[in-house]
């Protein structure tokens, strides 16, 4: 059928391969390589054709498959998991990125790289906690209070805001802004219109006042009767005499 002893014809094709390589490998002058290239198709070198090795990577070390210097597994053409400190994911032996920031997009300083601050954008610190120096992402405490003492409302814990004044609008003392208190009086105890507070204990006084001087008409009125009275007596006796 054309083919020598060793299986090969005239061209150098092995007749149970029909390539011109044997089974064993070996080309019809029972050499390793026919054209350069050894029956697996890799030269002397180890690179096919198209440059890469039988691991997949070219002489730069670029993997064929992904284009990196990192295979699928993420190993490199030496087998090792860093290429110039960083592995596949681009992070060093210490987990940090060429930026310095690790996988949850921390640095070493515990900053965030997405808000700059220590925390990130769910509100968690490096260490996965709420707080940062006691304080939340939004800046208050545990206790709901801020830096300067003051709640997300702007109250104090006594419940006054910065200005002095609670909820209500009032100082400590009772007083809102204008200067007065729940019933409309300053500290001087007048009204808006200039008019003053009437006392309780004075209002008090004086209907007693009231009540007394009332008695003491009355007392005189039934006083001045009892005159005309004795006049009528005095009336009675000219009559006894005239008889």
């Amino acid at each position: 059928d054309g083919y020598n002893a060793q299986g090969f014809n005239a061209d150098g094709i092995n007749e149970q391969t029909q390539t011109h390589f044997n089974a064993d490998g070996l080309t019809a002058d029972g050499g390793l390589y026919y054209e350069g290239y050894n029956a697996q198709g890799y030269n002397a070198q180890g690179y096919n054709a198209l440059g890469y090795n039988a691991q997949g990577f070219n002489a730069d070390g670029i993997n064929q498959q992904t284009q990196t210097h990192f295979n699928a597994d993420g190993l490199t053409a030496d087998g090792g998991l860093y290429y110039e400190g960083y592995n596949a994911e681009g992070y060093n032996a210490q987990g940090y990125d060429a930026n310095g920031y690790n996988a949850e997009g921390f640095n070493a300083d515990g900053i965030n790289q997405q808000t700059q601050t220590h925390f990130n954008a769910d509100g968690l610190t490096a260490d996965g906690g709420l707080y940062y120096d006691g304080y939340n992402a939004e800046g208050y405490n545990a206790q709901g209070y801020d830096a300067d003492g003051y709640n997300a409302q702007g109250y104090n814990a006594q419940g006054f805001d910065e200005s002095g004044y609670n909820a209500a609008g009032y100082d400590a003392n009772g007083y809102d802004a204008n200067g007065y208190d729940t019933q409309g009086y300053d500290i001087n105890g007048f009204d808006i219109n200039g008019i003053a507070k009437v006392n309780d204990s004075n209002s008090s006084n004086a209907g007693e006042s009231d009540d007394s001087e009332s008695e003491d008409t009355q007392d005189n009125d039934t006083g001045g009767d009892g005159g005309d009275g004795g006049d009528g007596g005095d009336g009675g006796d000219g009559e006894d005499r005239g008889e």
